[in-house]
């Protein structure tokens, strides 16, 4: 009975320790995003404009507008990059000749979201994309 109490306190004590280490790994962001052109974020067609995009959650960001209205959660993995970035930043990718909002990159640090996106929000999209790849500006918002 007691190697069982023993093996249970070290696993208790294991868990406890790696929850700990994943809650300081978990940073806040918050970004600004200053959008020249339409574009999709998930399963939204969003119109030129100011955006915000903050992390709630280990893979969850949330899109609000300039009104600090909830526009969407986007559901996104991560994704790496061998240098720290020293700013903050979105890609867009052109699908189908739509921008598509495709990573969120905070400043800092070397990694950072790949959004997951919507097939079905691309093909109704009524603004096509000229370019090749859009940018927008970010600022980071701590």
């Amino acid at each position: 009975m007691q190697h069982v109490n023993r093996w249970t306190a070290s696993l208790l004590l294991t868990v406890l320790l790696l929850a700990t280490v994943s809650v300081a790994q978990y940073q806040p962001m918050k970004l600004r995003v200053d959008a020249p052109f339409s574009f999709v974020a998930g399963s939204r067609n969003l119109p030129p404009g100011r955006y915000w995009i903050s992390r709630v959650a280990p893979y969850t960001l949330e899109l609000r507008n300039s009104d600090d209205r909830l526009i969407t959660f986007l559901t996104a993995g991560t994704v790496q990059s061998l240098d720290r970035h020293n700013h903050a930043g979105v890609r867009f990718k052109v699908q189908d000749g739509v921008h598509v909002l495709s990573q969120v990159w905070q400043e800092g640090v070397n990694y950072g979201f790949e959004v997951r996106g919507d097939k079905r929000a691309v093909k109704l999209a009524q603004v096509p994309a000229t370019d090749t790849q859009g940018t927008a500006k970010a600022v980071s918002s701590h």
